[in-house]
């Protein structure tokens, strides 16, 4: 009770202190001055998002000069879902916030306002196909598209060629003689797993070289510094699916869809029961039974999922979304060379992009909802998305023109990019079939996760994955 108590205090104190900021103005048409609030998780993630957003920011000044624009960093998770329901009671909401998985979720709680009063088709038209999708309910659009960045194989290849350079010199060839074009294992070209088989194949290979020599450590010298060294344990993938939390129960879809992922059916209703979902369910049990596989990372205070990167770094291959792991492998202070893929893909299967984008709408409590779409039209615009794109850690735009304009450049502006992020964006641009949560969430976004966690859970740890799919799909009925 007396911590309930104080939670309240905390509230109400925190109300009296920042209520009066949310709102831009008084007039919804009025452009004399007021307060733009914002709820973002991304704005500084990096230094390259900041540039991107003091673009955006003085394209909105040079329509609205006096309306200032205050941001509040919030992650999007279930806390700051629960500060949602407190602000929406009192009214005090603030103008625009991130929406994701959430969106479905806040339209039925009446927390966001129908933006097809500010936006045309025409503007509708410049988004990548598909983007739109998932936040359209009933014909209207609640929340628009900011960044995309996608699931994929993220290969550490300078632990992958020190170790074929050993299977090479110590044991003959005897496992990896194919990892890499030529027997130049420092120089050569790294052959991608395209395929999941492929993968299964590799990361039995990088766990028969640590079986036999009882000890697989990776010494890079980093400038400056002394030597790090890392174990393995042996595992050959990891992926966050042991442990509890949004992120971790969402990259394990990864696996469905290496083969397929039929995640809902023509009316869009969750439907995980299928033949290619549980194959692929099915293949990752089959690394986490082998010990080829494992689980990482942990949540912090604040809800957000971190690394290991003791373990992390020493994995030669992750399925992550690419813009999460390189902002967390950005603040190690390991130099490893990652290199990032599409999720390898079974034959005759259609690629189905998981997305972890970010969405923003704007508020019922916005009294100038005019201002307020108008800078969601400055993230949106040419000039902020080609810049994010190319210096931001492996951000993927979502306006059709410039993803057309990059993938069309070979050795102008976007080449250098291209390198690192151009497999991806290309997987990104050439599928309309686009995830970015687990569909059919609804008001209760928690109890389903909860379910979801068991599900996983419950495979991980060798039960059936059919049954383990048929009993998510009937517990969660009652929730949608």
């Amino acid at each position: 009770m007396r911590k309930t108590l104080k939670w309240i205090a905390c509230l109400a104190c925190v109300t009296l202190t920042v209520g009066l900021a949310f709102g831009c103005g008084g007039d919804p048409g009025d452009t004399s001055g007021g307060t733009l609030t914002i709820w973002s998780c991304f704005t500084d993630a990096t230094a390259g998002d900041q540039h991107a957003w003091d673009i955006a920011e003085d394209m909105f000044h040079e329509r609205y000069p006096d309306i200032s624009i205050r941001v509040t960093d919030h992650k999007l998770n279930t806390d700051c879902y629960n500060d949602m329901a407190y602000y929406n009671a009192i009214n005090r909401l603030p103008d625009i916030v991130n929406t994701e998985m959430y969106t479905q979720a806040m339209v039925e709680m009446g927390y966001l306002i129908d933006l097809d009063e500010y936006v045309t088709d025409e503007y509708k038209d410049t988004f990548k196909a598909g983007l739109l999708n998932g936040v359209t309910f009933d014909g209207s659009l609640y929340a628009i598209p900011v960044r995309a960045s996608t699931m994929g194989l993220l290969c550490n290849v300078t632990l992958l060629r020190k170790c074929a350079e050993y299977d090479h010199l110590e044991l003959g060839g005897k496992y990896t003689s194919d990892w890499f074009e030529g027997d130049d294992y420092q120089n050569g070209d790294f052959l991608y797993p395209a395929t999941p088989e492929k993968l299964y194949e590799m990361c039995v290979e990088y766990k028969n070289v640590y079986d036999e020599t009882n000890e697989w450590s990776v010494r890079e010298e980093q400038a400056g510094n002394a030597y790090y060294g890392y174990e393995t344990e042996g595992a050959a993938m990891m992926i966050n699916v042991a442990e509890s939390g949004e992120s971790s129960a969402f990259r394990a879809l990864a696996y469905m869809a290496m083969f397929g992922g039929s995640f809902v059916d023509e009316n869009g209703e969750v439907l995980l029961s299928v033949a290619a979902n549980i194959e692929g369910m099915e293949y990752w049990q089959r690394l986490v039974s082998e010990g080829l596989t494992y689980g990482y990372g942990a949540t912090t205070e604040d809800g957000v999922n971190s690394y290991f990167f003791a373990e992390s770094t020493a994995t030669p291959f992750m399925i992550d979304i690419s813009a999460i792991f390189a902002n967390y492998l950005q603040s190690a202070t390991i130099t490893f060379d990652y290199q990032y893929f599409p999720l390898p893909m079974s034959e005759g299967v259609r690629t189905t992009v998981l997305c972890g984008s970010v969405y923003m709408g704007i508020t019922r409590s916005c009294a100038n909802p005019e201002a307020a779409m108008y800078f969601l039209e400055c993230l949106t615009s040419a000039q902020y998305q080609s810049d994010m794109y190319l210096n931001s850690t492996n951000r993927l735009p979502v306006i059709q023109s410039v993803i057309d304009e990059a993938l069309a450049d070979e050795s102008g502006t976007y080449a250098e990019k291209n390198e690192e992020m151009g497999a991806l964006l290309e997987a990104f641009d050439q599928n309309d079939d686009i995830i970015f949560g687990l569909p059919g969430f609804t008001t209760s976004y928690s109890n389903i996760w909860a379910r979801w966690i068991n599900c996983m859970n419950t495979i991980y740890n060798g039960g059936s994955v059919s049954g383990a799919l048929a009993t998510f799909e009937s517990d969660i009925a009652q929730y949608l």
